[in-house]
């Protein structure tokens, strides 16, 4: 099992490389698929020698990272699947995974050159040698790059509309697996160690990597309350325990509960507990 840092999702590497492997057999077209941290959890197919040329030159090796990563970031941001030229000048597209409208992982088809020319031809990859001085070696690279199987942009087409087939697949037998039990104590654990600081819905999904709609099923379902109210109820809590186990002033107090507002506090405050926090104090002063 491969688990994603920062996020409760298990991957099947073994299980998923079985279905890539597949894939490939029958498409001929390299796949891998990454993490959201754009990190490869599992691949289909051999490096072609083009690629493996590219990657050992430290420079151009970074410019595979760089091009990788700012075609992620793309495909991230339109959130549907992309077809582009990469760096070297060969064929690739990035096709985004959801769970609850967030990208969990991405899929990832390359290593080859189109039929029409339409993304990649002797030209682009002759202007990309040219960029990185490594014309000296324009006829080794050339002759790699006329190794690379060729597939026409229909054919692109037809392996992106199975690929979509394969990703549902993917969730029915869980080869990706979001461990949804884990999120509510770790969300709570969240709330409760920062009551100080600015809590917010978007700021929470964030840190989870969750959408509002997951947020507010998970309290609605695990806890019968709304974000806002069971943030309220924990701080109202921690300004009881304060206002108990301290002498500070209750001013101080309503800013180490969260409340930037005296005024909001003070009025929460007694709708929650039926007194001030002054009265609270008085009915339990501080040993």
């Amino acid at each position: 099992m491969y688990y994603a840092k920062y996020m409760d999702i298990t991957f099947n590497k073994r299980k998923l490389e079985e279905l890539l492997v597949n894939f490939y057999n029958c498409t001929q077209i390299s796949i891998s698929i990454f993490d959201s941290n754009y990190v490869c959890v599992a691949n289909g197919g051999s490096p072609q020698r083009f690629c493996n040329k590219i990657r050992a030159n430290g420079l151009t090796l970074q410019g595979c990272t760089l091009s990788d990563e700012n075609h992620f970031k793309k495909a991230k941001t339109e959130k549907k699947t992309i077809v582009y030229t990469c760096h070297a000048g060969i064929v690739e597209s990035i096709t985004p995974i959801f769970y609850e409208n967030v990208i969990i992982a991405y899929v990832m088809l390359g290593r080859f050159r189109d039929a029409e020319h339409k993304y990649s031809s002797l030209s682009i990859v002759r202007k990309s040698l040219s960029a990185y001085e490594l014309m000296d070696q324009e006829k080794e690279y050339l002759k790699l790059y006329k190794q690379l199987p060729v597939f026409s942009v229909e054919q692109l087409n037809s392996a992106i509309a199975i690929l979509k087939t394969c990703i549902r697949y993917i969730w029915n037998e869980n080869l990706i697996k979001l461990n949804k039990s884990m999120l509510p104590t770790k969300i709570e654990n969240f709330i409760l160690e920062n009551l100080s600081g600015e809590l917010t819905v978007k700021n929470i999904c964030k840190t989870f990597f969750i959408s509002k709609e997951t947020l507010y099923t998970i309290f609605r379902e695990e806890y019968n309350d709304t974000v806002k109210n069971f943030i309220n109820n924990k701080r109202i809590q921690q300004a009881e325990k304060l206002l108990v186990e301290t002498t500070s002033p209750i001013a101080n107090i309503a800013e180490q509960a969260g409340f930037s507002d005296y005024n909001y506090f003070i009025r929460l405050f007694k709708q929650k507990t039926g007194l001030t926090p002054l009265q609270y104090r008085k009915k339990n002063p501080p040993n």
